[in-house]
């Protein structure tokens, strides 16, 4: 779930331009095959999507705490009660690499300053934390040659570069941290078999193993379009060392092409746990190990003792 750490506030006074200084930043990200969420902070009572009178309302006016209209081209959820940002922020988190929020500047986070005069700056200065990180000052006091103070400044549709650098970086670490979260991977246990023979692994053994697996896989395919739902690494070792010809990673049963110092970075980290484990002697005597490893659904914890390789 993306930590605050991906969430961008665009806050400023009322009618200073913030949801076009929005626009501007969905505009960029559009192409980065990111996944944009927005969270608007609505300071009108009376506001409501709902239509009287509609079938939705219906439902809500009957009982239902929750209405979810599907249609065509779009699906709509309708709580009818409000929510705190956190709240929302947990519902939305799971499916978006950058949330950008017009609003809510009493929540600490990193912010873009829109205002129409130096006194808007300082109004907003006010009202935020102490440490909050100001990325931009927009709006039309900088449009108009108002605002000459050390904060970045973003013209009318533009994004500055030091903000688009910011931009990728925060999406690309929520893209990581989104296929995580949708690694059905963390919720499978892994197998060990050395030259053909499984190694039952007791369930801490196993969890460690896949854990080691799954930071291995994951920055390398943090931009998958699939949950990782298979993991799979085989190798050879001769005398302590693995064959870097023999190395082969699967993630969704499709092999990946990885560069030399990648092969010895991940092989090594696997091999050094290995190594650690209380394996027969019969398998340390062996001139030829084959090593795989498989994370999947079919995959099982097995509380024992470890399997005679004889």
């Amino acid at each position: 779930m993306p930590d605050m750490e991906s969430i961008i506030f665009i806050v400023g006074n009322h009618d200073t331009g913030k949801t076009t200084v929005m626009e501007t930043l969905l505009d960029y990200l559009k192409d980065k095959e990111f996944k944009i969420a927005t969270i608007k902070d609505i300071k009108h009572s009376g506001f409501k999507l709902d239509e009287q009178g509609k079938d939705t309302w219906r439902h809500a006016k009957a009982g239902a705490s929750i209405v979810c209209a599907g249609a065509i081209h779009e699906t709509d959820f309708l709580v009818k009660n409000h929510l705190e940002f956190e709240k929302i922020k947990e519902l939305v988190s799971p499916h978006a690499d950058i949330i950008l929020v017009e609003g809510f500047k009493e929540v600490r986070g990193k912010k873009i300053i829109v205002a129409r005069t130096l006194n808007d700056i300082t109004q907003i200065q006010g009202l935020i934390a102490e440490d909050d990180e100001i990325l931009a000052v927009a709006g039309p006091v900088v449009d108009d040659g108002l605002y000459s103070g050390d904060a970045t400044t973003m013209e009318r549709g533009e994004v500055p570069h030091s903000l688009q650098e910011l931009l990728i970086k925060l999406g690309k670490q929520g893209q990581l941290r989104r296929n995580r979260l949708e690694m059905p991977l963390a919720s499978y246990s892994c197998s060990l078999d050395v030259n053909g023979c499984n190694i039952p692994l007791k369930p801490y053994v196993s969890t460690t193993l896949k854990n080691i697996v799954i930071a291995t896989i994951a920055p390398l395919t943090w931009n998958l379009k699939n949950p990782l739902n298979h993991g799979r690494i085989s190798f050879q070792v001769n005398e302590s060392t693995v064959k870097r010809e023999s190395f082969k990673m699967q993630v969704n049963q499709k092999s990946l092409v990885l560069k030399s110092f990648v092969v010895d970075s991940i092989s090594s980290v696997i091999l050094g746990y290995i190594s650690t484990l209380d394996l027969e002697s019969t398998l340390m005597d062996q001139e030829m190990q084959d090593v795989l490893i498989k994370i999947d659904s079919n995959t099982r914890d097995d509380d024992g003792k470890t399997k005679s390789l004889k």
